[in-house]
């Protein structure tokens, strides 16, 4: 299966859950009018430059839950405020949370969690969603709590 076909193939199997599961946040995975490797978690458009994001990596193999910050030293307060709060953040969200530096910038940082996707069976997607799912509301509600609001998450109650 191409690349591009598993991106709208698991994107529309992750809005069905979404759904199903009464909407808790919303998922922006088009840019320029294409489907992206990644998502925007309560965003109108796929790439901010502090976000919390899911993103199809490591050729098509892997699921990305991540906070992303385009740059740390722009963006100390908010690095900080994460590095400070790391051990709760990790505790809450209930996963294996790790600091990742950039691959193109050394001022990018993420905060990422990763579980594997088998993007040869579009079976699978729903248990992988279905893992992931929890993060996601959780790290929004501890975000929350901390009073962390990215660019883009704007949590409804």
């Amino acid at each position: 299966m191409k690349s591009q076909d598993v991106y709208t193939k698991f994107w529309e199997a992750f809005d069905e859950l979404l759904i199903e599961n009464g909407e808790p946040f919303n998922l922006t995975h088009f840019y320029s009018g294409r489907e992206t490797s990644w998502a925007c978690v309560n965003s109108n458009r796929a790439r901010r430059s502090n976000s919390l994001e899911a993103s199809i990596t490591g050729n098509c193999s892997k699921l990305r839950v991540d906070l992303y910050i385009e740059n740390k030293e722009v963006n100390k307060f908010l690095y900080n405020k994460l590095l400070s709060n790391y051990d709760l953040i990790r505790q809450e969200a209930q996963a294996s949370l790790e600091w990742e530096n950039g691959t193109k910038s050394k001022k990018t940082i993420r905060l990422a969690y990763y579980v594997p996707i088998n993007r040869y069976n579009v079976d699978t997607y729903r248990d992988t969603i279905e893992r992931v799912l929890p993060v996601y509301v959780k790290l929004i509600k501890t975000l929350k709590k901390l009073g962390v609001y990215l660019s883009l998450i704007h949590i409804s109650e």
